[in-house]
């Protein structure tokens, strides 16, 4: 993938572009098969003194940026 990526930032011109990003694809679904069956509710519950929480796909939270407050 990493070689794939490499080519990808050296390409020139849309068509090789779309060729390499294709290769990625391809590549992406044999190394990381993958199927959805159904949505997955989601729920993510914090105490009011937890700050700075971002959250992203699949429950999973970014904590670079949180706090707590004391109290």
């Amino acid at each position: 993938m990493d070689s794939l990526i490499d080519e990808l930032q050296g390409a020139k011109g849309v068509d090789a572009q779309r060729d390499i990003m294709d290769r990625i694809q391809k590549q992406w679904s044999e190394d990381v098969p993958a199927l959805v069956f159904v949505p997955t509710p989601e729920f993510r519950a914090w105490r009011d003194n937890v700050h700075g929480v971002d959250d992203s796909v699949n429950s999973m939270v970014l904590l670079d940026k949180a706090w707590v407050t004391q109290g």
